[in-house]
């Protein structure tokens, strides 16, 4: 986390987060959970999103897919 943290502090976030709309009207981060976190520890007040409509389905792969690289 530290890594991501001062990558984060030298150049900003380069990814947005990957995210989809919930039944509350919040969002569930699908992909971007450390960048979210480390955003947060730094005091960020916003992280750059790309808002999918996706079904459970295509959220759990794409969630997979995130873990593996």
């Amino acid at each position: 986390m530290n890594n991501v943290m001062r990558s984060i502090q030298e150049v900003g976030v380069l990814q947005p987060a990957i995210v989809r709309p919930d039944n509350n009207g919040e969002f569930e981060i699908l992909s971007g959970h450390r960048r979210h976190y480390a955003c947060k520890k730094l005091g960020f007040e916003s992280l750059s999103c790309i808002i999918r409509d996706m079904d459970d389905d295509s959220a759990t792969i794409l969630m997979g897919r995130s873990r593996e690289s």
